[in-house]
């Protein structure tokens, strides 16, 4: 379809894939159908009567040409299901959105190939992402980005926004689903993330008009977008009301795998994948290379041997593991004093073997 038409419908806000296909049949173009709307047809297409003359007001006050020019100042651009570069695993779903505004390269989405379907990983989770989701996420992205997977996530506080930093951080490319328009002012920490996302050679995108507002039927929507781009989607952290539990089971409905990492049965936040683990609803995951797996990949970083020429540094780094531990613990270990433990930890940092989290616990790269 023309850019003015996409444009128009995008702008109104209305058109989902059913009352997509209704036109067609009815009118043959979009073109048409745009000419014809009146409040009759609303009501065929089953909006609601009290939003009917806001719709019509809408349509009457579109200025297509303004929009566009609005949007080519801004980088912004619009693909519609009838696009050649409409991401290829979107139109497998129920219901794929009929077009997307967004910021960055569809190239990312470029290949229709088997194999290249299988590069896109949704990686969601909580607002309130603790140090263990932290930790997570910064172990499970990276072996992900080295084999040339595509991150996907939502760009929220919390686990999702890490997602896309630690992607980023890694040289890699990441898509980031908006649960609102993608002119709506965004915070000054999002924003930025949203600049390096698309200066990555990634997307930021969304099927929603340009200056629509987040509501809390939108982030639902937005959801099926991250599944639906997935080939398979891994819940980090989740809370037993938790929207990531949304995206899984419609992940499960688009024949997705979805895999839930376990975590501390004292913690609220990790009860959501204890539930999608209990119903069989999602694999335990156990570490990323399950996922590369799964999908015939393997992570080609080889293990690097940490030599260490200090005594105390020696004892100190063989007590510690992945799980993070506090220096208490580590002088009760190594029976060294816990001035000298202190130094080898930061020595041991600043050779960039162990972190430190914001409890202050220790533990390996």
């Amino acid at each position: 379809m023309d850019r003015l038409t996409a444009m128009r419908w995008f702008w109104l806000g209305i058109l989902n894939v059913q009352r997509y296909e209704a036109l067609l049949e009815q009118f043959g173009t979009l073109e048409a159908a745009w000419d014809a709307l009146n409040p009759a047809l609303l009501k065929a297409l089953g909006c609601k009567k009290s939003s009917i003359d806001g719709l019509i007001q809408r349509k009457a006050d579109c200025d297509a040409e303004a929009l566009l020019e609005r949007c080519e100042r801004e980088q912004t651009y619009l693909v519609s299901i009838e696009d050649d570069d409409y991401p290829n695993m979107l139109k497998e779903i129920a219901d794929p959105p009929v077009m997307l505004s967004y910021c960055g390269d569809l190239s990312v989405f470029a290949s229709s190939s088997d194999v290249m379907k299988l590069n896109y990983v949704a990686l969601v989770g909580a607002r309130a992402m603790s140090s263990y989701g932290r930790q997570l996420t910064e172990e499970i992205v990276p072996p992900l980005v080295r084999t040339g997977v595509v991150t996907v996530s939502g760009l929220a506080k919390g686990v999702d926004s890490h997602v896309a930093t630690v992607t980023l951080d890694c040289g890699g490319k990441t898509v980031a689903v908006l649960g609102h328009g993608i002119q709506f002012k965004l915070s000054k920490d999002d924003a930025s993330l949203a600049r390096r996302i698309v200066e990555g050679g990634g997307v930021v995108m969304s099927e929603f008009p340009l200056d629509m507002v987040p509501q809390k039927y939108t982030f639902p929507m937005r959801n099926r977008i991250i599944a639906g781009l997935s080939s398979c989607t891994v819940v980090i952290q989740a809370g037993e009301q938790s929207g990531s539990l949304i995206t899984a089971r419609l992940a499960l409905e688009y024949n997705r795998d979805v895999y839930a990492v376990p975590g501390s049965i004292f913690d609220p936040s990790c009860r959501g994948c204890h539930e999608l683990i209990a119903k069989g609803e999602a694999k335990i995951l156990g570490g990323p290379e399950e996922i590369l797996s799964d999908l015939g990949m393997e992570d080609a970083e080889e293990d690097v041997e940490v030599v260490l020429e200090d005594a105390v540094q020696q004892a100190v780094f063989a007590v510690l593991s992945k799980q993070p531990v506090r220096v208490s613990e580590i002088q009760e270990s190594t029976d060294v004093a816990i001035s000298k433990v202190n130094t080898a930890l930061t020595e041991l940092e600043l050779l960039g073997v162990v972190t430190k989290d914001v409890e202050g616990c220790w533990r390996r790269l």
